[in-house]
C-alpha cells in the first residue's frame, strides 16, 4: 500500500509541540503516524520550520512555554529533517500551482 502524502501546515506543527493547545492530541498523532508508520508521507515546506521555529522560540506567540533556540534547532532536526518527512522547497511551478 503506498502513503498518502499530507502537506502539513505550521499551525499543525505548532499545535503538536504545544501540549497546551485544544489542538495537540490530534496534530501530534498525526505527527507520530507520518513517523512511525508507512501510512502518510509527511511534507513540509522550508517555509513552515522556518515559521516553526520563530514560533516555538517566541514567548509572546507560545501558549505554553517557549522553547530554547537550541531546543527548537533540535526538535526540528530531530523530527523534521531526520528524513521521515519530504522537504519540499518554493520554486515558481510550486507557486503557479498554488495559485
Amino acid at each position: 500500500m503506498k502513503a498518502v502524502r499530507i502537506f502539513f501546515d505550521t499551525n499543525v506543527l505548532v499545535y503538536a509541540h504545544d501540549e497546551s493547545s485544544s489542538f495537540h492530541v490530534e496534530a501530534a498523532t498525526l505527527i507520530d503516524i507520518a513517523l512511525e508508520e508507512n501510512e502518510i508521507q509527511g511534507v513540509i515546506a522550508e517555509q513552515n520550520l522556518i515559521e516553526l521555529y520563530r514560533i516555538l522560540t517566541n514567548s509572546t506567540v507560545m501558549t505554553s512555554e517557549p522553547l530554547t533556540p537550541t531546543e527548537a534547532k533540535n526538535l526540528i532536526n530531530e523530527t523534521y529533517l531526520s528524513g521521515k518527512f519530504e522537504l519540499i522547497y518554493p520554486t515558481k511551478l510550486t507557486l503557479n500551482k498554488t495559485f
